[in-house]
C-alpha cells in the first residue's frame, strides 16, 4: 500500500508547511507592526467593546424601565381597600350610538379606537389612571388638580383632532370632582366618585364641568379659565351643588 512508503508521508508532512510559514509571517508582521499603530488598533478595538456594551445597556435599561413602569401601573390597579384622596374624572362620547346606527359597525370600531387611544395616552402624559372604561366612556384619577385639568382639555381637543381626521362631528363631555375615595381591587368606590359621575352629566358637548370642590384647589389663579354654571340638583344628593366649565386655558 502506498501509504506504507517513505515517500508519503514525507507528502503528508511537506505540504502544511507553506501554510503554516504564511500564519507564522502573519503573526510576525502584525508584532513588526508600528507599536503606536499597534495601540491605536486596541484602544480603538476596546472603544467598540464599550460602545456596544453601553448600547445592550441602554436597550436593557430602556426595556426595564418599561417592565416596571407597567408593574407600577398594575400594582396601583392591583391596591385593596385603600383610601386616599384623588381627583375622580368621568368622559364619554356624546351621541355615539346614532353616529353607530348611521356610519355602521366598522367606521365606529375604527373611530372608537383612536378615541380609546387617544383618551389613554393623554393620561399617561399626564401621569393619570384609568380605572375602567365604560362602553365608549372612561373613568379615570389622578393625583393632581392641575394635571386633570390638563388632561381633561387635551382630551377635549384630541376629540377636535379626530373629528377632523375622520370626517366626523362626534362631541365628548368631562367631568371632574376631588375627594376621597377606596380603592379596592383595581375599582374606586365612594360618594367622590358617585359626584364625580353626577357633574358629567351636568356636561353639554364639548363640556369639561367641575365641582366647586376642584375648582378651589386648581392652581395659581388664571392658569386655567372657570365659568360658573350655577347650582345644580345632582342625583342622590340632597343639596345643589356649584359647578362650573372649565372653559379655556389663560393665555399665561
Amino acid at each position: 500500500m502506498f501509504w506504507q512508503q517513505w515517500w508519503f508521508w514525507l507528502v503528508v508532512i511537506a505540504i502544511p508547511i507553506p501554510i503554516i510559514i504564511d500564519e507564522i509571517e502573519s503573526i510576525v508582521t502584525l508584532f513588526r507592526t508600528d507599536p503606536q499603530q499597534v495601540e491605536e488598533l486596541r484602544e480603538e478595538m476596546v472603544g467598540l467593546k464599550h460602545e456596544l456594551a453601553q448600547a445592550k445597556a441602554d436597550k436593557k435599561a430602556y426595556e426595564l424601565q418599561k417592565e416596571l413602569k407597567n408593574e407600577d401601573r398594575q400594582r396601583i390597579k392591583r391596591q385593596s381597600f385603600g383610601k386616599e384622596v384623588a381627583i375622580i374624572g368621568f368622559c364619554d362620547l356624546v351621541g355615539f350610538t346614532p353616529f353607530l346606527n348611521a356610519n355602521g359597525d366598522d367606521k365606529a370600531r375604527e373611530v372608537l379606537q383612536e378615541y380609546n387611544n387617544m383618551v389613554r395616552s393623554v393620561l399617561d402624559a399626564f401621569n393619570g389612571l384609568e380605572i375602567k372604561q365604560l362602553g365608549d366612556g372612561f373613568l379615570f384619577s389622578f393625583n393632581s388638580s392641575r394635571q386633570a385639568l390638563n388632561a381633561a382639555l387635551d382630551i377635549r381637543e384630541g376629540m377636535k383632532d379626530i373629528n377632523s381626521r375622520q370626517k366626523t362631528d362626534l362631541s365628548i363631555r368631562i367631568g371632574l370632582h376631588a375627594g376621597e375615595v377606596i380603592r379596592e381591587d383595581g375599582d374606586v368606590i365612594g360618594s367622590t366618585v358617585n359626584m364625580a359621575e353626577r357633574v358629567m352629566n351636568v356636561a353639554s358637548a364639548n363640556q369639561v364641568v367641575t365641582s366647586e370642590i376642584l375648582k378651589n384647589l386648581a392652581p395659581t389663579p388664571g392658569e386655567f379659565d372657570f365659568v360658573e354654571i350655577g347650582d345644580r340638583d345632582l342625583e342622590g344628593f340632597s343639596e345643589p351643588k356649584k359647578v362650573y366649565e372649565v372653559s379655556q386655558l389663560s393665555e399665561e
